[in-house]
């Protein structure tokens, strides 16, 4: 089994799955994926005792949103006022 995020799909098929009553390794085992990932998951995403298959698909999106690497020129502000547009403009036909 290769890593790979969760999608809406799966994180649906979860609470089904959980509501017919079937324990983490069972439903690990339909969805091909190892019991701790669908533990983690499910304590991850777990608010008040319920489980939203929207709602954790929504905080990965915006956890995502977060990831990879900044431009310098994002990061700094006073920078990116210091330099001159046509420099940024070839920064910006470079990358």
């Amino acid at each position: 089994m290769s890593y790979h995020h969760f999608t809406i799909e799966e994180r649906e098929s979860i609470l089904v799955y959980r509501t017919q009553g079937l324990n983490l390794s069972q439903i690990a085992k339909l969805l091909h994926r190892y019991p701790s990932s669908i533990s983690r998951e499910w304590k991850r995403y777990l608010r008040e005792g319920n489980y939203s298959p929207c709602h954790a698909q929504k905080s990965y999106y915006i956890a995502k949103s977060h990831f990879g690497r900044k431009r310098i020129l994002e990061i700094d502000r006073n920078l990116s006022n210091t330099v001159p547009q046509t420099s940024i403009s070839r920064v910006s036909m470079v990358s």
